[in-house]
């Protein structure tokens, strides 16, 4: 699938207007699904690829705590190792 800029991705499909900062900020932060990829200083994205906020990824709240107990289990383990 052809890959295009993420500028021109926003303008075409979102109605918001383009903030270069806010942007790059979600595509960093796994926002936008499938990834953008980084190449050249620019952003690139497939142009059916989809924003995903804050309301479509969030987690019940025990999942939340596993993730959480999972996390704290792997640095204990990292900190018996040094």
């Amino acid at each position: 699938m052809k890959e295009v800029k993420l500028k021109t991705w926003w303008k075409s499909n979102y109605d918001e207007p383009y903030c270069s900062r806010r942007v790059q900020r979600y595509a960093r932060l796994g926002r936008i699904l499938p990834r953008p990829v980084k190449m050249g200083g620019y952003y690139y994205v497939v142009k059916n690829a989809k924003y995903i906020g804050l309301k479509d990824t969030a987690l019940p709240n025990n999942e939340k705590k596993n993730i959480a107990c999972d996390v704290l289990a792997d640095v204990n383990e990292l900190m018996a190792r040094i």
